[in-house]
Parts: C-alpha cells; sequence; structure tokens
C-alpha cells in the first residue's frame, strides 16, 4: 500500500521482493521447513532479523477484502485531517472529506491506499491511524453482530500460521487492546533513512520502544501513542 517515487517506496519493494522470493524458492529455509505460505515464512523471519527479535507468527489479510471486514462490524469513525481524494466510481464525489466521519468498507479502503496527496508517509499514518480505530471501535457485541460475515471474510481473505491452540487466549487478549495504550515506531527520516537503513539503531530503537510499552512518556526518538496523534 505504499506508493512509488518517495523514500518509503524501496521498502515496500523489498518487502514484496522477499515475499515473491520465498514463493519461488522452494529450499531457501535452512532448517527444511514446509510452511503453507513460504513468502509469508521467509518475510516473517527477514522482518524478524531486522528487528533483532524472533517474529513467531504471521497474519496476512487480501486487502481487496479489507472492506467487506470494515462493513461486518458497521464500519468506522475515523478522524479525517485533511481531503483525501479517491475515484469517483469507488468514492462519491471524488473525495474523502475532512472531519469526524464513518467510512463504509469501501472508503475505509480508499483512505489508507488513497495515493493522489501527500506522501508515502502521510499514507502510512492513515493507514496506522484506520487499523487503530478499526480495533478500538470492534467491541464483542459489533463482532457478534457481524459474526457470520466476518467469519466468510476471515476463511476466504486471511492466512496465519497461528496455531488453533492459541486463539482462545488470543480472543481474551483482544478484549485487552481495545482499552490499551498502542504506540508506533515508524523507521522514517530523520530516525532511520529507507534507502540506507540503519540496522543496527533499528534493533536498538525496537528494544527500547518494548521496554516501553506502556510508558505514559516514552522516550524513543520517533516512537509516538496513536491515541494522540490519531483523534
Amino acid at each position: 500500500m505504499v506508493g512509488a517515487g518517495t523514500g518509503a517506496d524501496p521498502l515496500r519493494r523489498a518487502a514484496e521482493t522477499v515475499y515473491q522470493y520465498g514463493l519461488a524458492h522452494h529450499d531457501l529455509l535452512a532448517d527444511g521447513a514446509r510452511p503453507p505460505d513460504r513468502g509469508a515464512e521467509l518475510l516473517k523471519r527477514t522482518v524478524g532479523h531486522i528487528l533483532g527479535g524472533p517474529g513467531p507468527y504471521y497474519v496476512m489479510v487480501d486487502m481487496r477484502s479489507f472492506r467487506k471486514l470494515v462493513d461486518a462490524v458497521g464500519g468506522v469513525r475515523i478522524c479525517v485531517g485533511t481531503p483525501v481524494p479517491a475515484p469517483r466510481r469507488q468514492v462519491p464525489g471524488g473525495v474523502i472529506g475532512p472531519g469526524r466521519r464513518q467510512l463504509g468498507g469501501r472508503e475505509a479502503l480508499w483512505y489508507g491506499r488513497s495515493r493522489t496527496s501527500g506522501s508515502d508517509y502521510d499514507r502510512m499514518r492513515r493507514q496506522k491511524c484506520l487499523l487503530w480505530a478499526l480495533a478500538r471501535q470492534s467491541g464483542p457485541v459489533t463482532v457478534l453482530r457481524g459474526f457470520e460475515r466476518l467469519t466468510r471474510v476471515f476463511k476466504d481473505s486471511v492466512g496465519s500460521d497461528v496455531p488453533r491452540g492459541l486463539l482462545p487466549p488470543l480472543v481474551g487478549l483482544a478484549g485487552r487492546v481495545r482499552g490499551a495504550q498502542v504506540t508506533s515506531l515508524p523507521f522514517v527520516p530523520p530516525v532511520i533513512a529507507p534507502r540506507r537503513p540503519d540496522f543496527p539503531r533499528i534493533r536498538r530503537l525496537a528494544g527500547h520502544a518494548v521496554r516501553e510499552a506502556g510508558s505514559p512518556s516514552p522516550r524513543v526518538p520517533g516512537l509516538h501513542i496513536l491515541g494522540r496523534s490519531c483523534t
């Protein structure tokens, strides 16, 4: 969902390259593992190596079905800072106007992926705020109301290597996430230069961010609390 022509684009291309490389090379994984999605497995391990810690599991969502997920929970409330252009055939009027908005699935998808104005970093910020708002607003009652539609979306559009035995604890954790302080650490300028990333610095920052999780005043450069920046 990152567009071309700016500093963030090499990171998007790198992720796509790693994923496709994993799909094309059956014997790439040194431990002989045979995961259901070799591309996702290689990408998961690559991200873990960059951050300096293991990535135990992955979840992949087909973005073409993201709008169905949003519609299944009745839409998402979001604070739109500046107008976001979108195709007229997708969004009435060709723009998502500023202010507090209730977005349906199609609008939410274009709010997160629009490349017409702003920078890649603006789009990354919108995507994080969109996912944060969706997590905050999808309470137990909302999920139960859209359970059947959500089940179909997840069956057709979500892939993961999370073991079934971990699903019950994750359901309980999901309820706690709604009220938790969620922080974000973007590896973007001036903290990190995407075209020539300083991997040791990335690992140090990631480690500091984990240790300061929950702090009301995080001291990690570039770290911010989504509850403050997305409202």
